[in-house]
């Protein structure tokens, strides 16, 4: 029944298509209807089927397979298709949460939280499947032995994590398997919490930079030496300024003009004290530093009553004060507003030889508050230290800048200083040329009646002065000592009978020469110094006997020790000791300290080395933490390293041996005790640097900030400097040596 016939007969042709498509549907639909009714039962109606609440029937299920994946059981099954009511399901539900909250506690009690559960293939313990909490249960068992150490672990855990936070052990395991590790790892954390809180508060720590350190450090190099040579240009510039003018004044006119008069005479010029008597403040104006000797500034000086005819001086500087006698050091001192005496007490007096000696117990009823302040005294040295403190500042000058060598001071530091005196060690450790060396005579004999020398010791003197002067640079200076005048002058006479034969050695031996050489014995060689000096003994076994007397000249007399002091210091690169004398020679019950510390010196130029502890061994202790880090890197990538490097207060951090081991190619410092410790930026960042380069070293520093951010770019920065040392080193040895 068609509401219309069609109207044409297209009309009609779709209308007998659609009932061909309707036909095909109803046949498909019969086709289905016994699948379709036994897949969604008695919800299938056929054409009049709500397919709504059958697409939410699926829904459901499909949510209830997620909560209990896997193939569901036959009972779950029926449950879900042929549910009970919602009141047994709600009271199921408690009973399970109840079993699952006793299981935890249960678990948590017997556990006593040594196992944790993320650790486990489930994650929690609510979560474990019972298959898993059987076999692991199992496991337990089977290590039942070890549980105590397990349960002492976990509680070191436990309190690891309260002190640091949790997760703390688990940072440990990731960075280390060994546990001998994790108290340096903990402690490197700690400390690094603890720097960025000093970071922190003070940002110029926290952005320190080694290059631009470096760089401030290198300006300030810079700026301090041109501020010595600026000071230098002041100085002139005032002194200049100061020169008078003849139209000042009429005593200024009078004085320049007697002065002007007696530059003009050809001969009967003037005697000295009395040109100083008449125009003393044009001199002085003229000459403002003046160098003189005690007596000098006596005999020369005016000190006259009236102001134009007096010379006074800011300051009177006394150089080897144990030298001059305190009577003779008053006029200088009367004339000057400060005073500045330098001297050593454990060198020479002065000599009293042409004094009187004076009665001590002559004036022993004298008042003491009226007594000589000076009265036995041996020098002004002597008696403005006994001042000290009474407007007398005491100031101990403990740098030792001669020695290029410790060996050469070792001795007088250890027996004469205390060992007070800062050196500075050699970069080398058998370098040619530098340090004592011992040459025994055993056929040397002392003529002890007649000449008072020994000849064939003297005659091996003279061999070593001209195998210096061929073997040593022509810049390099020699000199002898001997501890007898006597002998010193067999040994002069000796020198001089050679050159005569070797001339080509003319050179050396030159008068213009800034440092000529010398022959001189103990009485007068205080205050001299040179490169290489020569040490002749002189006494030894006799001529006529072969015995050795106790007799060794003015070491045997009061005060031997320190000249003998004055004789073993003078050197600045080497020291050759020639001896006919044996250390056993000298008896160690001397009353007198010199023949006994002679006997000590014979032992130490023997083996300086063995003498006292190694300057330097592998196994030293290195000063900080920071430095056996430093050392333990360089170590690793198989260098051979010596911490400590020295004999006194100050020492080289570490050191890296050359390949030969007779040397050290590279010094590295730490900004460690020694580098804070300095007193002033001068010493700390120049001189000492400027000092240990003039040895020989090649110095790399590290810096902890930059060590504590990447040791490795560190390290790395140690082996191009080290590289760079030992290439310096092989174009050093391949230059051809300086011509003597």
């Amino acid at each position: 029944r068609l509401p219309a016939p069609p109207d044409d007969f297209h009309a009609l042709a779709r209308l007998a298509g659609d009932m061909a498509r309707l036909d095909a549907i109803e046949r498909e639909d019969a086709d289905a209807a016994s699948a379709l009714a036994r897949d969604f039962g008695g919800r299938f109606a056929g054409a009049d089927t709500d397919w709504p609440a059958i697409a939410a029937a699926i829904e459901w299920t499909r949510r209830a397979l997620e909560l209990a994946p896997g193939r569901p059981s036959e009972r779950l099954a029926a449950h879900l298709a042929d549910p009970a009511a919602r009141e047994e399901y709600d009271a199921r539900a408690a009973e399970l949460r109840a079993a699952t909250s006793a299981f935890a506690e249960t678990i948590a009690s017997a556990l006593g939280g040594d196992f944790e559960a993320r650790r486990t293939e489930w994650g929690t313990w609510g979560a474990a499947p019972f298959a898993g909490l059987r076999r692991w249960a199992a496991d337990l068992a089977e290590h039942a032995p070890s549980a105590s150490g397990w349960t002492e672990y976990r509680a070191a855990v436990r309190d690891l994590e309260g002190e640091l936070g949790a997760g703390a052990a688990d940072r440990i395991r990731e960075a280390t398997e060994a546990s001998a590790d994790a108290p340096g790892i903990v402690r490197r954390r700690i400390f690094r919490a603890w720097l960025d809180l000093v970071h922190a508060a003070n940002p110029a720590l926290g952005g320190f930079s080694a290059t631009d350190h470096e760089r401030i450090r290198e300006e300030f190099r810079e700026h301090d030496l041109a501020q010595n040579r600026s000071a230098r240009a002041r100085v002139r510039e005032r002194c200049f300024a100061r020169y008078p003018d003849r139209f000042a004044t009429a005593t200024g006119a009078g004085q320049i003009s007697v002065l002007r008069g007696e530059l003009s005479k050809k001969r009967r010029q003037m005697p000295v004290r009395r040109l100083f008597r008449r125009a003393p403040l044009i001199l002085q104006a003229l000459k403002p530093v003046m160098l003189m000797s005690p007596l000098a500034v006596s005999q020369y000086l005016s000190a006259g009553e009236l102001a134009s005819e007096a010379i006074s001086f800011d300051a009177v500087i006394f150089d080897e004060a144990s030298q001059i006698f305190p009577e003779d050091a008053v006029p200088a001192l009367a004339r000057a507003k400060q005073a500045i005496v330098a001297g050593d007490r454990k060198q020479l007096p002065p000599t009293g030889f042409f004094r009187r000696t004076r009665d001590d117990g002559a004036d022993e009823d004298e008042d003491e508050e009226d007594a000589d302040a000076l009265a036995g005294r041996e020098s002004i040295l002597d008696a403005l230290v006994g001042m000290a403190g009474d407007g007398v500042a005491e100031q101990y000058l403990s740098m030792h800048y001669r020695s290029r060598h410790e060996d050469l001071i070792r001795y007088s530091n250890r027996y004469f200083y205390d060992d007070r005196l800062l050196t500075f060690p050699a970069a080398g450790r058998e370098t040619d040329g530098l340090g004592v060396r011992g040459v025994f005579v055993p056929d040397g004999r002392y003529d002890a009646g007649a000449s008072r020398t020994n000849r064939v010791e003297a005659e091996r003197v003279a061999d070593e002065v001209f195998r210096l002067m061929r073997e040593r640079p022509a810049r390099e200076s020699v000199g002898v000592v001997a501890l007898s005048r006597a002998q010193a002058d067999l040994i002069e006479q000796l020198v001089e009978h050679r050159r005569l034969t070797e001339r080509d050695l003319d050179a050396r031996f030159a008068e213009e020469r800034s440092e000529r050489f010398f022959v001189k014995n103990l009485e007068n060689v205080q205050g001299d110094e040179r490169d290489h000096i020569v040490l002749s003994v002189g006494y030894g076994p006799t001529a006529s006997t072969g015995a050795t007397p106790r007799r060794f000249g003015p070491i045997n007399a009061e005060g031997g020790e320190r000249r003998l002091n004055v004789a073993v210091s003078r050197a600045r690169r080497s020291m050759t000791v020639v001896h006919s004398l044996s250390a056993s020679d000298i008896g160690e019950d001397s009353r007198n300290p010199g023949p006994r510390l002679l006997r000590r010196y014979l032992d130490y130029v023997r083996d300086p080395a063995a003498a006292f502890q190694s300057a330097a061994h592998p196994d030293a202790d290195p000063e900080s933490p920071f430095e056996e880090a430093v050392r333990r890197g360089l170590e690793e990538r198989g260098h051979r390293v010596a911490s400590q490097v020295g004999v006194s207060g100050y020492r080289i951090d570490l050191a890296i041996e050359s390949e030969d081991g007779a040397a050290f190619d590279l010094g590295v410092e730490c900004d460690g005790a020694t580098y804070h410790g300095a007193p002033a930026a001068r010493d700390r960042d120049r001189l000492r640097q400027e000092v240990l380069e003039g040895l020989g070293w090649r110095i790399h520093r590290v810096w902890s900030a930059s060590w504590v951010r990447d040791a490795g770019a560190q390290l790395d920065a140690i082996e191009r400097s080290l590289a760079g040392a030992r290439a310096e080193r092989r174009l050093a040895a391949a230059a051809p040596s300086e011509a003597s």
